[in-house]
């Protein structure tokens, strides 16, 4: 798959927030600075098979999968690093998984990601 394939699998542009490393101070966590990037990310339904691998609580979430051609990152607790966020048509996804996903033989990786809406508390 030539570099820009996502572009031509109807994608549509996308911002990509990354949140750096939190810190506790003085017993209060204070998350890291964010930082948006602009990309193109071809956003999908996802199957049933793949809703019903999602964690029970959350199946009744607004649920997306995309494929983009670099890595995202899911959440790091052990490093208080939050996941990566995807803004697309003003909607927040929170990145759930992120896996590569290869579309044929002699292609380029891209990463398959499963987002979660992000609910207004």
């Amino acid at each position: 798959m030539p570099a820009g394939m996502i572009a031509n699998l109807n994608g549509e542009s996308v911002s990509i927030e990354r949140g750096s490393t939190g810190s506790y101070v003085n017993g209060t966590f204070v998350p890291g600075g964010v930082t948006a990037t602009a990309a193109i990310m071809s956003i999908q339904p996802m199957t049933g098979r793949e809703l019903q691998a999602l964690p029970e609580g959350r199946r009744a979430d607004g649920f997306m999968k995309g494929y983009i051609d670099f890595e995202v990152e899911t959440i790091d607790e052990s490093i208080l690093r939050p996941e990566d966020i995807v803004v697309w048509r003003t909607r927040r996804f929170q990145v759930h998984q992120a896996e590569p996903w290869y579309g044929g033989a002699n292609t380029i990786g891209h990463w398959k990601v499963f987002l979660i809406e992000e609910v207004e508390a």
